[in-house]
């Protein structure tokens, strides 16, 4: 299977940026289903997943949605140990899915429609894209939804909602995941004083990766008892406080320390642009700093160009490139993918 053909895949997506993208990293929807009468996958026999994974890739066949004929299927058993490893630290399957059978990947031409089958549900319907644009990533992923639920008997309790293996998703089965960078937010300490409207909406906000990148992962914490369009309504009115808070406290932190803040940017640019060996902390660091300054637009680089560095200097990566190049050390390798992704867009 060929390594480079599915990582221009998951980069396809990341280069059409919608709104808010200075904060907004990137978005996604996540619907949760089951096949009723049958047991969920974790505790399901090799028997019950083999039946499920069939029925479901026969609806998909019967199904009367045109996103389902052009997707590509991908037995996640037939995966080597660094394609599974990819597809977890993209997000397209999880961890627990390379360590059985019967679980698999339908995925659509541009990456940014991926079908986990037998992964923590029986079904996960996943949308993804850059920025902050959840309408067109719920319609998606509800047309997708409906045409499954037309030929297969979906578990669902008239009072409960969708039945999942996860509690925290009963009801609607809905998981909206909103990637955001909140440089200024931390600088200025403003984090305190939203939390409580986050979590009052009912959200949570964690830090995501390491805490030098500054970049938060929001998700929605209740599913049952609401609507697909109350999570929406509210992880929108969510998002845009936040982003309204980052982008004010962006411009005064700069207004109080622009020196300081143009020599950190360039200071930044200047080291991964020229850096003969990068630590990984070293480089989230930098790469938070450079996106900031670009974002501010102190730099002059497109955005997707910072987030395309944040992905290449990505361990799994490095360690490939270490296997072909036969090379030693991690830190060199890392150093030399980051600048070839600043030369691709060296202006």
């Amino acid at each position: 299977m060929g390594n480079q053909r599915f990582q221009d895949m998951f980069a396809s997506w990341q280069e059409h940026a919608q709104a808010a993208y200075d904060v907004v990293l990137e978005s996604r929807v996540h619907i949760h289903r089951n096949i009723r009468s049958y047991a969920f996958p974790l505790v399901a026999t090799a028997e019950v997943l083999s039946k499920v994974y069939q029925d479901i890739k026969q609806a998909l066949y019967l199904a009367r949605e045109t996103e389902f004929y052009c997707l590509q299927w991908i037995d996640i058993d037939s995966l080597t140990a660094k394609e599974k490893e990819w597809f977890v630290s993209w997000h397209w399957i999880t961890a627990e899915m390379t360590n059985r059978k019967y679980t698999g990947l339908a995925i659509s031409a541009d990456g940014a429609l991926q079908l986990q089958l037998n992964g923590t549900d029986h079904i996960q319907i996943n949308t993804a894209c850059t920025g902050f644009s959840l309408k067109p990533l719920w319609q998606r992923a509800n047309a997708c939804d409906d045409a499954l639920e037309e030929v297969l008997p979906v578990a669902f309790h008239r009072n409960l909602g969708y039945i999942t293996a996860s509690p925290a998703l009963l009801g609607t089965g809905l998981k909206i995941n909103i990637l955001l960078h909140l440089p200024g937010i931390v600088q200025q300490q403003r984090l305190r004083y939203l939390i409580p409207f986050i979590t009052n909406e009912g959200f949570l906000l964690q830090r995501d990766v390491t805490p030098e990148t500054h970049i938060f992962q929001l998700t929605n914490q209740v599913t049952l008892g609401v609507t697909e369009q109350d999570i929406m309504e509210r992880i929108f009115k969510v998002v845009q406080r936040i982003v309204n808070e980052e982008r004010q406290c962006r411009l005064q932190y700069i207004e109080e320390n622009q020196a300081a803040f143009i020599d950190m940017g360039k200071r930044a640019y200047a080291i991964l642009s020229y850096a003969y060996m990068l630590k990984r902390l070293e480089c989230m660091r930098l790469w938070s700093q450079l996106r900031w300054a670009v974002a501010s637009r102190y730099i002059a680089l497109p955005l997707i160009a910072c987030d395309q560095l944040f992905f290449a200097a990505c361990d799994e990566d490095i360690a490939d490139v270490m296997t072909k190049n036969k090379c030693t050390s991690i830190e060199i390798n890392r150093a030399a993918l980051v600048q070839k992704v600043l030369e691709k867009y060296k202006v």
